[in-house]
């Protein structure tokens, strides 16, 4: 199994998110199955739009949108999808609580 991804962030809450990953496995042939060696990959490009204001004097909101595309290949028929993801963040500066809502999809 090998990863790899990045961020770059480009200016005013905009980033761009690529990631890619790819794994090999084998099983042995038994008495009902026979032996398999599959390889699997997957590649996502993600544009990403987010920010934070101050939402009093002790705390702040963080929020952030991603939509990708993806690409799944390997043995199997191969497939393209999007995907969508988003988060909210509160912070307090004082004692550093914070609370987080995310969701994907």
């Amino acid at each position: 199994m090998a990863a790899v991804g990045a961020r770059q962030a480009v200016r005013g809450g905009l980033a761009f998110n690529a990631d890619a990953f790819a794994v090999r496995t084998a099983t042995e042939e038994t008495r009902d199955l026979a032996a398999v060696a599959p390889r699997v990959y997957r590649l996502r490009f993600a544009p990403e739009v987010g920010g934070a204001w101050s939402a009093s004097e002790l705390s702040s909101v963080r929020s952030r949108v991603e939509l990708g595309v993806r690409f799944d290949g390997g043995e199997a028929a191969p497939s393209r999808s999007c995907e969508g993801a988003t988060s909210v963040e509160w912070l307090r500066s004082d004692d550093g609580r914070s609370r987080a809502a995310r969701s994907t999809g």
